[in-house]
């Protein structure tokens, strides 16, 4: 009879387990579905922004961050703009440059050689998985492709708000980045990075929330502010993701 109830206990507690790991942890939904990428290396007269061989491996580093979700791209061809004008960008040249040479139902990546308007933006997104026609997205360094892609499927930076969202997590749904499952970050955005994180992606700030509690934001998150310690998304970026590719009006990229 002991043996029995022992069973019983066991095999009731696996249900009970699964049935919460189900809940918590669901699983990812697969779009399986290859984006094809038109790609713009915006040269000046003295410099190369990127080579076709160091676009493919950003590309490929991008397709091994979102595979989770059965999502890659492809470089179906890349082109060569030469115009030392566009070195530095504000929204008026990137509004030139889309109209001038995007290529439509395509996501159209824009690699300029120096920096945006502000130096410490390492990329900008303009149009997204909902878009009519076309995307247009820009980048300064190539760690940043990740995450203006993720910006291109309707996610927001981690450190959206500044500071705005509590440690404690309890006005995540309202604050932030409206995700509950990446941690709260104080970063500013348009900022140097030095004061908040160390060379080996240690967070080091010692700010505090509205309740005094210190922040320990994922630096390694591809929505955060810190690009060289990019490495993956949480779980619920994965998901809305997918949802908003699910849910776009338009199906042609």
């Amino acid at each position: 009879m002991k043996n029995k109830f022992i069973i019983l206990l066991i095999f009731t507690t696996t249900i009970l387990f699964g049935q919460s790991n189900f809940h918590f942890n669901r699983d990812l939904p697969c779009v399986d579905k290859q984006f094809n990428l038109f790609v713009h290396a915006v040269n000046n007269t003295k410099y190369k922004t990127v080579t076709e061989d160091k676009m493919r491996e950003a590309i490929e580093r991008a397709n091994e961050i979102f595979a989770p979700i059965c999502i890659s791209f492809k470089m179906c061809e890349m082109d060569t703009v030469f115009n030392y004008n566009y070195d530095i960008l504000g929204y008026h040249e990137m509004k030139e440059l889309s109209n001038l040479y995007v290529q439509h139902n395509r996501i159209n990546v824009y690699v300029i050689h120096t920096t945006f308007f502000n130096p410490y933006i390492k990329e900008i997104c303009m149009g997204s998985i909902d878009s009519m026609r076309n995307g247009n997205l820009f980048i300064s360094q190539l760690n940043a492709l990740p995450q203006v892609l993720g910006h291109f499927f309707g996610l927001q930076h981690t450190h959206k708000g500044s500071g705005e969202e509590l440690v404690d997590g309890s006005n995540c749904k309202t604050a932030g980045d409206k995700i509950c499952d990446t941690p709260a970050d104080p970063y500013v955005f348009g900022t140097q990075i030095n004061p908040y994180i160390t060379g080996d992606c240690t967070f080091k700030s010692l700010k505090t929330d509205a309740n005094g509690e210190y922040y320990t934001p994922d630096v390694t998150n591809v929505m955060s502010g810190f690009f060289y310690c990019h490495c993956k998304f949480s779980n619920e970026q994965y998901l809305k993701m997918a949802e908003n590719y699910f849910k776009a009006a338009q199906k042609h990229w």
